[in-house]
């Protein structure tokens, strides 16, 4: 049919310019975009890697238009101030109009196919900057197991304290969930605690509330960072955390 005939050129051409200088067109995107077949991880890691980076580009981009597009009766009211440089540099913004074919709805399916094959061949920090530029990391937890969560949660956390504030906290809050889904409530704490999220630590000692050992960890690890938290329910915990044992303690130790 013509429509079979299209999609499948639309895949052929997409895996063609891999191979050309892309200019800001994204057209390895565009042509995935246009075309049905959702099995596309055959073309290999190259072609992936293509893909990913002018979805990434195309995200920022849609995010762009979408502010110029609310901006755009300011702008006209302050035009008539600017120099000529100014009025250029802004009309060429404008100019900047990406395929109809691209959408942000089109790119989170994409995402949803390329994020866990990155994801599953070692492919980590693709799909965390990946995620990031779309602004959705959170959808990490989803895709990681325990193969795999150390890596990501290793590479989301170094890239955190390389951000602003806000981003660092969305990226440190993203490794705790994977950390808490894959039952690493230690490493969780820690990251709780560069949160300074009282809420998150509280509920690691609420996840563990029948694991004694485990709140006792926990409580040693809060009373290292000199942190206070109300866990008077768990009282072998409690007593750790407030150093109230803590002559018996060394006493055990020296014996």
């Amino acid at each position: 049919s013509k429509h079979a005939i299209r999609y499948r050129l639309a895949d052929v051409l997409s895996i063609l310019y891999t191979t050309f200088e892309d200019e800001g067109e994204h057209n390895v995107l565009k042509y995935r975009c246009l075309s049905d077949d959702i099995d596309f991880e055959k073309w290999g890691h190259e072609y992936m890697r293509h893909l990913s980076l002018q979805m990434g580009q195309a995200s920022v981009e849609l995010e762009e238009q979408h502010v110029a597009d609310e901006d755009d009766e300011k702008d006209e009211d302050e035009e008539d101030e600017m120099d000529d440089n100014d009025k250029e540099a802004v009309e060429t913004k404008k100019n900047i109009v990406l395929d109809a074919s691209i959408t942000v709805d089109k790119i989170f399916h994409l995402a949803q196919i390329v994020v866990p094959y990155f994801v599953n061949h070692n492919g980590e920090t693709d799909a965390v900057d990946l995620l990031a530029e779309m602004d959705e990391i959170d959808l990490l937890k989803e895709y990681t197991d325990a193969s795999n969560y150390d890596r990501v949660c290793k590479y989301i956390i170094a890239c955190a304290a390389l951000l602003p504030s806000l981003e660092s906290k969305q990226f440190l809050s993203a490794a705790y969930d994977i950390l808490l889904k894959n039952e690493k409530y230690a490493e969780a704490l820690h990251v709780a605690i560069r949160l300074d999220d009282k809420e998150k630590m509280l509920h690691l000692f609420q996840t563990v509330a029948n694991d004694e050992p485990m709140q006792i960890q926990l409580a040693y690890i809060l009373s290292e960072h000199k942190m206070s938290l109300d866990i008077s329910q768990y009282q072998k915990a409690y007593d750790v955390l407030n150093n109230l044992q803590l002559t018996h303690n060394f006493e055990h130790l020296y014996t």
